[in-house]
């Protein structure tokens, strides 16, 4: 009888020790999870209005404009309008200044080219080697050439080449063979047209004129004091 009491405590001693083992230890909740707050449900009334209210605050942090206000684009002034492009308007000249050089050859033999020169007594140029060329001068030389040529002075006047006022020089000379194509001026003459085209820059401009008349009409002479002059009558 004793010893089926001491199996009996023996059994109930193992079955507790069992259930002690079969639970949970440090007390944490083992049972099933509870599904998350969902995040799309709809918040508390007046929430949506603060939320918005931050987002523009946002949105216009560290903007001087207030939230939607209208972006109004600053308009600059207009630029003043340009002037005429400086290579083709004619630089301002002194009123003093010459505005071409006509160099008189009537007498002399004079041939047409399209490069001539003017020359001193002792062969050295004047002018006539042409450098820094700009498209425009090339263009002009293309339509018109160097020079222009007259048969007389008022001819030469009234090419528009000439200008209101000409620097009018007496030929000495031609040179350059064939073709004799180069007037020969004086060296006094050749040192005033250098002088007056510091001014006047007419030969920059290619305003220079050449007279070419190998017969030019004879100037009768003056007749003496007292002479009678005589004539045909008149029919």
């Amino acid at each position: 009888m004793r010893s089926l009491l001491v199996t009996l405590i023996a059994i109930v001693l193992w079955l507790q020790v069992c259930l002690v083992a079969a639970a949970p230890t440090g007390g944490k909740n083992t049972g099933p999870k509870r599904p998350a707050a969902n995040s799309s449900s709809k918040s508390a009334p007046g929430s949506s209005g603060k939320a918005k209210a931050g987002q523009n605050a946002r949105l216009t942090k560290g903007k001087n404009a207030p939230p939607n206000a209208v972006k109004i684009k600053s308009v600059k002034p207009e630029a003043a309008p340009k002037e005429a492009n400086p290579k083709h308007s004619e630089p301002k000249t002194p009123d003093d200044a010459y505005t071409s050089v006509v160099i008189d050859t009537s007498g002399l033999k004079l041939d047409k080219a399209m490069g001539p020169k003017v020359l001193r007594g002792d062969g050295s140029e004047v002018w006539g080697t042409l450098k820094n060329l700009k498209d425009e001068d090339y263009a002009f030389l293309d339509e018109h050439g160097m020079v222009a040529y007259a048969a007389t002075i008022e001819e030469a006047k009234a090419s528009p080449r000439c200008g209101l006022r000409p620097l009018i020089v007496k030929a000495v000379e031609t040179q350059g063979g064939r073709p004799q194509c180069n007037p020969v001026v004086a060296d006094a003459d050749a040192d005033l047209i250098l002088s007056e085209n510091g001014k006047g820059k007419f030969l920059e401009k290619f305003n220079v004129i050449f007279i070419r008349n190998e017969s030019p009409a004879a100037v009768p002479e003056p007749a003496p004091e007292g002479a009678e002059k005589t004539g045909s009558p008149a029919n």
